[in-house]
Protein backbone atom coordinates (compact mmCIF):
# COMPACT_ATOMS: atom_id res chain seq x y z
CA UNK A 1 0.00 0.00 0.00
CA UNK A 2 1.20 3.52 -0.98
CA UNK A 3 1.89 5.72 2.41
CA UNK A 4 -0.33 8.34 3.90
CA UNK A 5 -1.13 11.36 1.76
CA UNK A 6 -2.08 14.51 2.20
CA UNK A 7 -4.31 16.74 -0.47
CA UNK A 8 -6.46 19.68 -0.69
CA UNK A 9 -10.16 20.11 -1.93
CA UNK A 10 -11.16 23.41 -1.44
CA UNK A 11 -12.73 23.31 2.09
CA UNK A 12 -12.30 19.31 2.19
CA UNK A 13 -8.49 17.94 3.15
CA UNK A 14 -7.90 14.62 2.40
CA UNK A 15 -5.57 11.25 4.59
CA UNK A 16 -5.55 8.59 2.23
CA UNK A 17 -3.99 4.82 2.14
CA UNK A 18 -4.91 2.97 -0.66
CA UNK A 19 -3.65 0.99 -3.22
CA UNK A 20 -5.30 1.13 -7.20
CA UNK A 21 -4.22 -2.47 -7.44
CA UNK A 22 -6.04 -4.01 -5.07
CA UNK A 23 -9.80 -2.76 -6.23
CA UNK A 24 -12.64 -2.14 -3.74
CA UNK A 25 -15.46 -3.28 -3.45
CA UNK A 26 -17.50 -0.99 -0.58
CA UNK A 27 -17.17 2.17 0.33
CA UNK A 28 -18.11 3.16 3.96
CA UNK A 29 -18.43 6.25 5.52
CA UNK A 30 -17.90 6.29 9.17
CA UNK A 31 -18.78 9.64 10.59
CA UNK A 32 -16.56 10.96 13.81
CA UNK A 33 -16.34 13.93 15.89
CA UNK A 34 -15.02 14.30 19.53
CA UNK A 35 -17.58 12.60 21.11
CA UNK A 36 -18.03 9.08 23.21
CA UNK A 37 -20.38 8.20 20.83
CA UNK A 38 -18.76 9.01 17.52
CA UNK A 39 -15.90 6.66 19.30
CA UNK A 40 -18.34 3.60 20.19
CA UNK A 41 -19.61 3.95 16.36
CA UNK A 42 -16.37 3.74 15.03
CA UNK A 43 -14.89 1.04 16.75
CA UNK A 44 -18.19 -0.69 16.61
CA UNK A 45 -17.84 -0.32 12.63
CA UNK A 46 -14.65 -1.31 12.41
CA UNK A 47 -15.71 -4.77 14.82
CA UNK A 48 -18.87 -5.46 12.59
CA UNK A 49 -19.31 -4.08 9.06
CA UNK A 50 -16.12 -3.09 8.36
CA UNK A 51 -14.56 -5.63 5.59
CA UNK A 52 -10.84 -5.90 4.17
CA UNK A 53 -12.27 -5.48 0.41
CA UNK A 54 -14.15 -2.41 1.66
CA UNK A 55 -12.89 1.26 1.11
CA UNK A 56 -13.26 3.04 4.78
CA UNK A 57 -13.85 6.92 4.68
CA UNK A 58 -13.27 8.60 7.98
CA UNK A 59 -15.21 11.82 7.57
CA UNK A 60 -15.62 15.12 10.11
CA UNK A 61 -17.56 17.96 9.41
CA UNK A 62 -16.85 21.58 11.03
CA UNK A 63 -20.19 23.53 11.01
CA UNK A 64 -20.18 26.69 9.35
CA UNK A 65 -19.26 29.43 11.47
CA UNK A 66 -21.44 32.78 11.17
CA UNK A 67 -19.30 35.50 10.22
CA UNK A 68 -21.71 37.90 8.83
CA UNK A 69 -20.94 41.55 9.17
CA UNK A 70 -17.53 41.01 11.63
CA UNK A 71 -15.10 40.18 8.43
CA UNK A 72 -15.45 44.22 7.92
CA UNK A 73 -13.69 44.94 11.38
CA UNK A 74 -9.60 43.81 10.66
CA UNK A 75 -10.00 42.76 14.45
CA UNK A 76 -12.77 40.74 14.66
CA UNK A 77 -12.01 39.01 11.31
CA UNK A 78 -8.29 37.90 12.31
CA UNK A 79 -9.17 36.59 15.31
CA UNK A 80 -11.85 34.84 13.80
CA UNK A 81 -9.10 33.76 11.11
CA UNK A 82 -7.45 32.34 14.12
CA UNK A 83 -10.09 30.43 15.18
CA UNK A 84 -10.97 29.02 12.17
CA UNK A 85 -7.13 27.58 11.63
CA UNK A 86 -7.65 26.32 14.98
CA UNK A 87 -10.63 24.73 14.75
CA UNK A 88 -9.78 23.14 11.01
CA UNK A 89 -6.42 21.47 12.37
CA UNK A 90 -8.52 20.15 15.68
CA UNK A 91 -10.71 18.27 12.95
CA UNK A 92 -7.77 17.22 10.49
CA UNK A 93 -5.57 15.93 14.19
CA UNK A 94 -8.60 13.81 14.69
CA UNK A 95 -9.68 12.44 11.52
CA UNK A 96 -5.84 11.32 11.41
CA UNK A 97 -6.09 9.74 14.80
CA UNK A 98 -9.11 7.36 13.23
CA UNK A 99 -7.07 6.81 10.53
CA UNK A 100 -4.92 5.89 12.14
CA UNK A 101 -6.65 3.35 14.45
CA UNK A 102 -7.63 1.96 11.04
CA UNK A 103 -3.97 1.35 9.96
CA UNK A 104 -3.08 -0.43 12.98
CA UNK A 105 -6.56 -2.41 13.49
CA UNK A 106 -6.99 -3.63 9.72
CA UNK A 107 -3.58 -3.05 7.78
CA UNK A 108 -4.92 -4.40 5.14
CA UNK A 109 -8.12 -2.18 4.68
CA UNK A 110 -7.81 1.19 2.30
CA UNK A 111 -9.10 4.46 3.71
CA UNK A 112 -9.48 8.17 3.07
CA UNK A 113 -10.08 10.69 5.79
CA UNK A 114 -12.25 13.80 5.41
CA UNK A 115 -12.65 17.18 6.79
CA UNK A 116 -15.66 18.72 5.83
CA UNK A 117 -16.96 22.39 6.58
CA UNK A 118 -20.86 23.23 6.11
CA UNK A 119 -24.16 21.94 7.49
CA UNK A 120 -23.17 18.87 9.21
CA UNK A 121 -25.89 16.37 8.37
CA UNK A 122 -26.48 17.68 4.38
CA UNK A 123 -22.06 17.44 3.89
CA UNK A 124 -21.86 13.92 5.56
CA UNK A 125 -25.29 13.10 3.02
CA UNK A 126 -23.86 14.64 -0.01
CA UNK A 127 -20.40 12.88 0.97
CA UNK A 128 -21.91 9.70 0.98
CA UNK A 129 -23.79 10.29 -2.49
CA UNK A 130 -20.68 11.77 -3.85
CA UNK A 131 -18.63 8.66 -3.05
CA UNK A 132 -21.36 6.11 -3.72
CA UNK A 133 -21.07 4.64 -0.30
CA UNK A 134 -22.80 1.49 0.93
CA UNK A 135 -23.22 2.43 4.34
CA UNK A 136 -22.84 5.18 6.94
CA UNK A 137 -22.12 4.42 10.31
CA UNK A 138 -22.68 7.43 12.57
CA UNK A 139 -22.84 7.71 16.43
CA UNK A 140 -26.12 8.98 18.79
CA UNK A 141 -26.33 10.67 21.59
CA UNK A 142 -29.35 9.42 22.64
CA UNK A 143 -31.07 13.00 22.34
CA UNK A 144 -34.81 12.98 23.79
CA UNK A 145 -37.76 14.02 21.78
CA UNK A 146 -37.48 17.56 23.28
CA UNK A 147 -33.61 17.47 22.33
CA UNK A 148 -33.95 16.48 18.57
CA UNK A 149 -36.53 19.14 17.97
CA UNK A 150 -34.42 21.57 19.44
CA UNK A 151 -30.93 20.16 18.41
CA UNK A 152 -32.07 18.21 15.41
CA UNK A 153 -30.43 14.71 15.01
CA UNK A 154 -27.33 14.01 12.71
CA UNK A 155 -28.12 10.38 12.93
CA UNK A 156 -31.88 10.38 12.69
CA UNK A 157 -31.71 13.07 9.52
CA UNK A 158 -29.02 10.33 8.43
CA UNK A 159 -31.64 7.92 8.48
CA UNK A 160 -34.67 9.49 6.62
CA UNK A 161 -32.77 11.16 3.60
CA UNK A 162 -30.02 8.89 2.74
CA UNK A 163 -30.94 6.67 -0.23
CA UNK A 164 -28.36 3.96 1.47
CA UNK A 165 -28.01 1.91 4.82
CA UNK A 166 -27.23 3.97 7.85
CA UNK A 167 -26.39 1.80 10.81
CA UNK A 168 -26.14 3.76 14.60
CA UNK A 169 -25.14 1.62 16.68
CA UNK A 170 -26.00 3.20 20.29
CA UNK A 171 -23.55 3.35 23.33
CA UNK A 172 -25.21 1.92 26.10
CA UNK A 173 -23.63 3.16 29.21
CA UNK A 174 -23.37 0.89 32.47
Amino acid sequence: MTGSEVHHFHREHVVSHTNKLHPTQRNVLIAVDPSKYANHAFTWALQNVCKPTDLIYIVNVLPHTPHGHLHTDPTHKAHLDAVEAELEAESHALVKKYCEVVKKEMPEVQFIGLSLRGDVRQELLDCAEKIGCGVIVCGTRGLSALGRAAMGSTSEYLVHHASMAVVVPKLIEA
